[in-house]
């Protein structure tokens, strides 16, 4: 039959581990996080630099 107290939820703790969204987020996680979007965000700058540059020399 099981635990008759199981009330056949999880706790938090079993569902941030089953689910890591719920997780929270680590330090070291939000500032990896923070440089992906910033070099993403310097990437697209240079690509319409190129871009730019491009349609300028045509």
């Amino acid at each position: 039959m099981g635990d008759p107290t199981d009330t056949g939820e999880d706790s938090c703790s079993e569902r941030a581990l089953n689910r890591p969204e719920l997780k929270p987020i680590t330090r070291d996680e939000r500032n990896e996080e923070h440089h992906r979007t910033e070099y993403a965000r310097e990437e697209a700058s240079r690509k319409d630099q190129r871009q730019e540059h491009v349609r300028r020399t045509d």
